[in-house]
């Protein structure tokens, strides 16, 4: 059996992101520098990714009022194939 408990706080790393130090490729050594990094399944990341998708689904169309967004996309029914 296993103990569900290991996973508290398991969401809240992928939102929050963890810390890595950066070390020096050879000696190991820190370098004094931390990067914070979040999962790509987090929130956040997802929010920017959707934002960055909408901003080129945009600029690729003539016409921005008629733009559609990544949420409008997956809105619609995926039956058929589309082509150029």
């Amino acid at each position: 059996m296993v103990d569900l408990s290991k996973f508290d706080g398991f969401a809240k790393t992928f939102d929050d992101g963890i810390d890595v130090d950066i070390r020096h490729p050879v000696s190991g050594e820190k370098l004094g520098m931390t990067v914070r990094i979040a999962s790509y399944q987090s929130e956040r990341v997802k929010k920017l990714q959707r934002k960055m998708a909408n901003a080129a689904m945009r600029e690729q169309r003539r016409n921005p009022k008629k733009a559609a967004t990544v949420e409008e996309v997956r809105r619609r029914p995926s039956i058929s194939w589309w082509h150029p």
